[in-house]
């Protein structure tokens, strides 16, 4: 049964429907208008006899809030979610105008390498994207990319469409079991054939990203047969035949980025999508001297012009949750296309088993003709400058994002970026170990510490001065992340503040909560932070602890050597019954397990922030409350001097300096929960998705108590050793 909207049918009071677009196993897209605005829009509506599936509505829903957190040129862009009168569930999506990648594979068969390299880019680019909210596709393939040909522009952009089956890496929730296998066999990647859910990362969006540069080299599947099975078993077993055995116009360097791509191991492939392109590139332009012919001749061989049987109006393909709108009917010499979701106890791919697999959709219009593209010729590659650059892991998402778009407009650069815990990463570099250029931790107070030590034990510099002397990139302050109610008993105790002593009282006592005035049920009360010998959290915490110790606004090593402040963290510490390894690890297991696992813990605002609405109706009300006095961390970043960072190298982390602190990047930071470090950027923006505001319930707040002083290196130094031999749970 389906919808049936006629022309003319206003939903909502807003969107008046022009005509059916197309027509798919799940569901409809129409082509509509806005009653108020000027424009054309994509509706894409559930078929009526599944539109009370829970599992379906949860996917569709599921693609409208992924899809509408990810802004980006190359994903089509999602504007609204809404059910009608009669119970149809639809999104509102941008109108494209164009076809799906496997309808132009299917016309013209292998394509020149400068057009593969540019659409591979795109999609790259829309990988990056998606995997800085934490967000992995599943599902990629020529079905769910959409070639846009812009007006009065002679190029095509490519949009990635259908994250109705995405992974949200970051969430608790989960629409499917681990064991839950989803996406289609020809671009899934083996962890997905076997299963693996809890392997599913950015990697496997590389692996299908590499299945279609294959296709888009050769004009075949890497994997092809009759069957499911038989198409699981090669992506899980087989390797496909060299790109070379099938096209003439690349060089050996193209198999390898490819194969690599292709790996069976997602530790066998590039750490990324973009990291995959840029390869790519670098393998194409090597195959100069022997293999570009076909690459020189470009502009004499332009994409083939579609013919007349190729002109219909113009198509719209959006995706249908696990069904797409098929093409069955323009590439029948590619089998059929199959989006499967099944149990890994169905699956038996090695004794043969019949996989259950869903084949989507009825045909769709055929798709409108692009206008032949004009490649250029190939030029030789700018010198591309490598810098490593350090970072510290609460602020991952945030500069990798950051860093993806700093490339985009920096081809000359490529960012070797490192994820290492603020202490471990020093100590690193004080061993030599580490050849960063650039090194952003998470606080001022670890890069004052480890250059003392350089210079100590080097007599140099471990940081550049002047001009390139360092700067803070992102503020966020220490914070308590506890459960409501507990967090109301010791808010009670201190005076509508959590306090330190207050927690020692409960951890201290063999009463737990009773002691202070809460539940028997609720046990020991149980305290979480990390590690302070590996982390500046941990360090924070501690320094935190000692602070409350002595109720003063800074220690010294005298305070260090207090027994009464010993005594005071050997307390508190009673109630740790483990450390975790970074904040957002503490956090995440803190949604996790809820109170049986931590009542507080002890983190970064920013960390807090990610995880709030993640507890909402899994476990309680997640809370925070600021310490007073609180501590802050800036997040610098610094160009190193040491003599392995050559000049060219400096000046390239001078340029990626000066972007993460440009308005651009810093604009992003209140997307990720941390304050911006440059004062023009306000805090306090009109926008419905900033935390600031819009976690003002559970105690975020952009006024802070005073901030106290870290310590200076030798008093930090002696906390350390002390905590680690005397106090360490």
């Amino acid at each position: 049964m389906v919808a049936c909207f006629r022309p003319g049918t206003l939903l909502a009071d807003t969107y008046r429907i022009v005509r059916l677009v197309g027509t798919g196993g799940m569901g409809e897209v129409y082509e509509a208008t806005h009653d108020r605005l000027p424009g054309r829009y994509a509706v894409k509506v559930l078929l009526a006899d599944i539109a009370n599936r829970t599992d379906v509505i949860q996917r569709f829903r599921r693609e409208a809030e992924v899809t509408s957190r990810l802004r980006h040129p190359n994903i089509v862009q999602v504007l609204d979610f809404n059910v009608t009168e009669e119970g149809y569930p639809y999104l509102v999506m941008e109108f494209l105008e164009g076809v799906e990648l496997a309808a132009e594979i299917a016309r013209v068969g292998a394509m020149p390498p400068a057009r593969v390299v540019d659409i591979v880019g795109q999609i790259a680019s829309a990988l990056a994207a998606a995997q800085s909210h934490a967000i992995v596709h599943r599902d990629l393939k020529p079905q769910n990319l959409f070639l846009v040909r812009l007006p009065g522009e002679n190029r095509e952009i490519v949009k990635v469409v259908d994250f109705g089956i995405s992974k949200v890496l970051a969430s608790a929730t989960k629409l499917t079991r681990d064991t839950t296998i989803m996406g289609t066999p020809e671009y899934m990647a083996p962890e997905q054939a076997l299963g693996q859910g809890a392997l599913i990362d950015e990697r496997s969006d590389e692996f299908a990203l590499a299945a279609i540069t294959y296709e888009l080299f050769t004009g075949q599947r890497a994997f092809q047969g009759d069957s499911a099975p038989s198409v699981l078993y090669q992506v899980v077993h087989e390797e496909p035949p060299p790109v070379t055995a099938r096209s003439p116009r690349v060089g050996p360097a193209v198999d390898v980025v490819v194969r690599k791509g292709l790996a069976k191991s997602p530790e066998g492939r590039y750490p990324s999508a973009l990291a995959f392109h840029q390869e790519l590139v670098r393998a194409v332009a090597a195959g100069g001297d022997k293999h570009t012919v076909a690459l020189a001749d470009a502009e004499a061989e332009p994409v083939r012009p579609a013919t007349a049987l190729d002109s219909p109006p113009p198509a719209t393909t959006l995706g249908l949750a696990a069904a797409s709108v098929d093409n069955r009917a323009a590439r029948p010499r590619q089998g059929m296309r199959r989006t499967i979701v099944l149990g890994v106890a169905g699956l038996a791919v090695l004794a043969g088993a019949v996989l259950a697999f869903y084949r989507s959709g009825v045909a769709q219009p055929t798709p409108a003709r692009l206008p032949p593209l004009a490649i250029a010729k190939p030029v030789a590659p700018p010198r591309v400058e490598t810098i490593q650059v350090l970072y510290s892991p609460e602020k991952a998402a945030w500069i990798e994002a950051v860093t993806a778009d700093f490339e985009k407009s920096h081809s000359d650069i490529r960012v070797e970026l490192v994820r290492k815990r603020s202490m471990a990463a020093g100590q690193a570099l004080l061993d030599e170990q580490s050849r960063a250029a650039v090194w952003t931790p998470a606080d001022s107070a670890v890069l004052d510490m480890f250059g003392a030590e350089w210079r100590n034990k080097h007599g140099s510099e471990l940081f550049a001065g002047g001009d390139d002397a360092r700067q803070p990139l992102l503020l966020t302050p220490l914070v308590f992340l506890a459960w409501e109610d507990q967090a109301r008993v010791l808010e009670k105790l201190g005076g509508g503040r959590i306090a330190w002593k207050n927690i020692r009282q409960g951890t201290a006592s063999a009463k737990g909560w009773l002691a202070i005035g809460g539940q028997a049920r609720w046990g020991t009360v149980t305290v979480g932070h990390t590690d302070p010998v590996t982390t500046n959290a941990g360090l924070q915490a501690l320094c935190s602890m000692w602070l409350a110790s002595t109720r003063k606004l800074r220690i010294d090593l005298q305070d260090v050597q207090s027994p009464k402040s010993q005594d005071f963290v050997r307390g508190i510490e009673k109630g740790v019954s483990g450390l975790e390894a970074t904040p957002d690890t503490l956090t995440s297991n803190m949604v996790r397990f809820g109170s049986s696992k931590y009542d507080i813990a002890v983190v970064y605002e920013a960390n807090a922030i990610a995880e709030l609405a993640n507890a909402d109706g899994r476990w309680g009300k997640l809370v925070v409350s600021y310490p007073v006095p609180t501590l802050w961390s800036d997040n610098p970043i610094a160009i190193l001097t040491t003599t392995w960072v050559t000049e060219a190298q400096a000046r390239a982390g001078r340029s990626y300096v000066a972007y993460l602190r440009s308005t651009t990047a810093q604009m992003r930071a209140r997307e990720f929960g941390f304050r911006p470090a440059d004062t023009s950027v306000k805090l306090l923006a009109a926008d419905p998705n900033n935390p600031f505001t819009r976690f003002a319930d559970h105690g975020i707040t952009v006024e802070v108590p005073p901030a106290a002083p870290m310590p200076d290196g030798v008093v930090l130094r002696s906390l350390l050793s002390t905590w680690d031999r005397m106090l360490r749970p």
